[in-house]
């Protein structure tokens, strides 16, 4: 497969795994539920109308703004390390970067919040959905090939 399709297809997933999953947690359950799943790990459904950690609530059209242009900005940048670097592994990482970037934007352009529903029990860690995991191993993953 090509670079470019490799991309493609994590973003794809990414995206649809993501859209999915808000669905299907809002169809078995009622926001602010909670049902355990294994040990510290919990569904807890919850919208979140702020930024990560809840920062910025209120501010829904700034955030619709900026967060438009930073999925495009990244976006940009991932398919330049992609022609640059050609290796699948960049393709990898920026599927799933940009996949859980515009899995969360989809949702806020269009309802004005996002789904949080996986809770791990730890602290206060916040409640956060699939395009946030996606997003935090897409860019880890492209910091680390960047080294």
């Amino acid at each position: 497969m090509t670079d470019i399709l490799w991309f493609l297809v994590v973003f794809g997933i990414s995206l649809a795994t993501d859209w999915i999953s808000k669905k299907v947690v809002l169809q078995k359950m009622t926001v602010g539920q909670r049902k355990k799943v294994y040990s510290v790990f919990y569904l807890r459904p919850v919208y979140n109308q702020g930024l990560a950690f809840g920062s910025f609530k209120g501010k829904t059209k700034g955030i619709k703004i900026g967060t438009t242009i930073a999925a495009l900005l990244l976006t940009a940048i991932v398919f330049y390390h992609i022609y640059a670097y050609e290796a699948v592994l960049f393709s990898i990482a920026g599927g799933l970067l940009v996949g859980g970037a515009w899995g969360n934007l989809m949702e806020r352009l269009s309802k004005g919040k996002v789904t949080d529903f996986l809770y791990v029990r730890f602290r206060s860690w916040p409640i956060f959905n699939l395009a946030d995991v996606f997003l935090t191993i897409g860019m880890i993953l492209f910091m680390v090939l960047l080294l």
